[in-house]
């Protein structure tokens, strides 16, 4: 972490004003370790993140917040991997905008993991009261995992002797510093996530530098209770494990520790990050869907893309 000019600041330190002022920001991107190393001639493990995305009203907005965050990263290489199947001009544009290090790839969801009819009342499956009969809001299975197992696989074509492998949503928000914590990842590392599981913050409880136990509410029995955001895994791993890959029926919020649990034989081997994870590096802020009700009455331009 970066010292007094740190983002994050703990309760009740004092933080340093001009870090704070959006014209000062250089002094605090400056100050992070990664580019120090650089400075000293170290080699710089490399980042891969994975990112699935997909046609939503708010995609360009998310990838082009996610870009301006990117660009200040060195040694990163960045996974795009659209449910599609076939490439968008939005995504390709966009990528070749961003001028970051990059993937990018297409892997349609199957039919069977997308959204079912509703035969009866589940509010946790998408069916509420009122939508018997109709398309669930919710998707039969966990979204994002084909797309995520291809990113898996495109990590095994490249050269990641010396990396560390992050799956990063689209419409998630993070700080420098979180890239910077999990770039000495040895194995597994693990944060809190912020605004997760219907919590505040979610995540592993750290005592004398080892995982003890979790401060979540849903399913705290499960082994490896944590957010898609909240861990990262050496690039070793994913070469060492070939057919290392998320679960396609894996119950819904077990995705992550069914994936985990093929790593990992215990908690206490999970290496925490962000102060012994006291600090939240990263959101899970799920950009809202904007209102464009008054479209059917206005059409706009469909040649400007938002």
């Amino acid at each position: 972490m970066a010292g007094e000019s740190s983002l994050l600041q703990t309760k009740g330190s004092v933080p340093d004003a001009d870090a704070h002022k959006y014209g000062h920001m250089e002094r605090v991107i400056q100050a992070l370790p990664s580019l120090q190393l650089i400075k000293d001639g170290a080699e710089l493990p490399t980042l891969y993140l994975i990112t699935p995305t997909y046609v939503r009203a708010s995609q360009k907005a998310d990838l082009i917040r996610m870009c301006y965050t990117l660009r200040m990263v060195p040694c990163l290489h960045w996974i795009v991997i659209e449910d599609a199947d076939d490439k968008t001009a939005l995504v390709t544009e966009m990528l070749d905008y961003c001028k970051v290090p990059f993937s990018h790839l297409v892997a349609r969801t199957p039919k069977s993991m997308q959204r079912v009819i509703c035969t009866k009342v589940n509010p946790r499956e998408g069916c509420p009261p009122g939508q018997i009969g109709q398309e669930a809001k919710l998707w039969s299975k966990a979204r994002g995992v084909a797309q995520r197992n291809m990113g898996l696989n495109e990590v095994r074509t490249l050269p990641p002797a010396n990396g560390v492998v992050y799956f990063a949503d689209d419409d998630n928000t993070y700080t420098l510093e979180l890239f910077e914590e999990m770039r000495t990842t040895k194995k597994v590392s693990a944060w809190r996530v912020a605004y997760s599981g219907g919590m505040k913050y979610e995540g592993p409880i750290v005592k004398e530098g080892v995982v003890a136990g979790w401060h979540v509410a849903w399913r705290p029995d499960r082994q490896y209770p944590m957010d898609m955001a909240g861990f990262a895994v050496n690039a070793r791993e994913i070469l060492s494990h070939p057919k290392l890959a998320f679960d396609a029926n894996a119950p819904r919020g077990f995705l992550e520790s069914y994936f985990l649990s093929q790593i990992l034989s215990s908690p206490r081997e999970i290496e925490p990050r962000a102060m012994d994870c006291k600090c939240v590096l990263v959101w899970h802020t799920r950009t809202e869907a904007p209102d464009l009700k008054q479209e059917k009455h206005l059409k706009s331009d469909p040649t400007i893309v938002t």
